[in-house]
């Protein structure tokens, strides 16, 4: 080797000396050497998953409550104690009392609040999960959307509304129960009903009389025979006939408002005998629990419709259907 290549050599090792000097001047021994995301994995197993695991904890606690508390009230009709009606019912004969579902949940949960129809039970104060120095803040937060058992009460609330309405005024309750297909016990006008997991009552006292329901006509020597079902402590009865065919149910003052000429109203007395002892022209008869009564007219009633309606204490009851002659 010549000595200008000898002196080169040396040149380039004694810059990678100098490099190496230059090194391990500048670096800190006292560094952190850990790999990167080792601070990541401490974090989350020491704070996070174990406030997740609580959180967690709170919200399933949370629902259970609710749960047990709408099986509660579920199980009273939607009250939390008794119904201002009497026990889980949802009216008496005069009034209607539905339940304050929403009043209930704010009564028995202190801390929830209410955005719309979402329910949110929270504690007051965030909570910190602290290791040392390093800590995780959070809250301990449960959110449940009862829109949909608002509807469901409310939906069940407006069908027993109408079913009340129409089955109140039958003497045949159960027969007109039975065509809803709720499942229900019946304890004379009164009904306890089971639908959808939620226990009502409903009361079908009503203070009118009830509905002449069974009505049939034929057509005698001596003009009409009308017969139709007796019913319980009425004083007399309406025969109506009219030539209208397309009259709806209801109370006659308002279904024959601007009917003209007014359907003509034969008052029918509460028999006194019985039709296999004698049976009058113009006068009522009981046979078991029928009520006969010979319409005698020479007038052509064939193409008229019949309807008959009881009456108690000068209260009038409505009509149930217009029937054609057989």
């Amino acid at each position: 080797m010549n000595k200008k290549g000898a002196l080169f050599h040396w040149i380039i090792f004694g810059v990678i000396i100098g490099f190496a000097i230059f090194a391990f001047g500048i670096i800190d021994p006292e560094i952190d050497t850990k790999l990167k995301g080792d601070w990541q994995v401490y974090f989350l197993e020491t704070l996070y998953y174990p406030a997740q695991k609580v959180e967690l904890q709170y919200s399933a606690q949370q629902a259970d409550a609710v749960r047990l508390f709408k099986e509660g009230i579920d199980s009273k009709g939607g009250f939390k104690e008794t119904s201002p009606c009497g026990e889980n019912y949802w009216n008496t004969f005069s009034e209607w009392c539905a339940p304050q579902i929403k009043d209930y949940f704010s009564e028995q949960f202190k801390e929830g609040k209410w955005n719309e129809n979402k329910f949110t039970i929270s504690l007051a104060e965030p909570i910190k999960n602290k290791n040392k120095e390093d800590w995780y803040e959070y809250n301990q937060i449960y959110t449940t959307d009862l829109s949909a058992y608002f509807n469901q009460y409310a939906s069940l609330f407006s069908q027993s509304q109408q079913l009340v309405q129409q089955c109140n005024n039958h003497l045949k309750l159960k027969e007109c129960l039975d065509e809803k297909g709720w499942e229900y016990t019946l304890t004379e006008r009164k009904a306890q009903f089971s639908v959808q997991g939620i226990k009502f009552g409903l009361d079908f006292t009503t203070q009118e009389p009830y509905l002449v329901e069974d009505l049939s006509l034929q057509k005698v020597e001596t003009g009409y025979e009308i017969v139709f079902s007796a019913i319980n402590n009425a004083d007399s009865y309406n025969l109506y006939h009219t030539s209208y065919s397309d009259l709806d149910s209801g109370h006659p003052i308002e279904i024959f408002s601007g009917v003209s000429p007014y359907p003509t109203k034969i008052p029918i007395a509460v028999p006194i005998t019985d039709c296999l002892i004698e049976k009058v022209p113009g006068v009522s008869c009981a046979e078991n629990d029928l009520i006969i009564y010979y319409l005698s007219t020479e007038e052509d009633l064939n193409n008229d419709y019949f309807a008959v309606t009881a009456l108690e204490d000068e209260t009038e009851g409505q009509i149930f259907v217009f029937v054609p002659l057989e």
